[in-house]
């Protein structure tokens, strides 16, 4: 009984580790898409791959997120170009990304 007694108070449980998925990580409230949108309308080709993340992997709105990949690679970035190239896709001019944020982030939730 003294044994058990003593493996029970020493006993430490395992360390139990949250990690975030993707959609928790790249989530944004309706105040930083605003933020992001307006970034790329001054040219900012890495907030437009931020916005495309976000589409991509949190709505999971894989024309949407497209749409802002291609606008992030004609501001010249990286990633963005690189992706589509590795698609075979191209990054020219034409269906822009709505800067419009989605219905459901029309009204921003205090808890974000």
């Amino acid at each position: 009984m003294l044994f058990v007694c003593f493996l029970v108070a020493c006993y430490v449980p395992p360390s139990v580790h949250y990690t975030e998925t993707s959609a928790e990580t790249y989530n944004l409230s309706a105040k930083e898409l605003a933020l992001l949108t307006e970034k790329v309308t001054q040219g900012d080709g890495s907030a437009a791959a931020r916005v495309a993340a976000y589409y991509a992997l949190t709505r999971d709105d894989m024309e949407t997120s497209l749409k802002w990949t291609k606008a992030a690679a004609r501001l010249g970035d990286e990633g963005s170009i690189a992706y589509l190239k590795s698609k075979g896709s191209s990054f020219t001019e034409g269906d822009e990304p709505s800067a419009e944020p989605p219905a459901s982030l029309a009204e921003p939730e205090e808890s974000r």
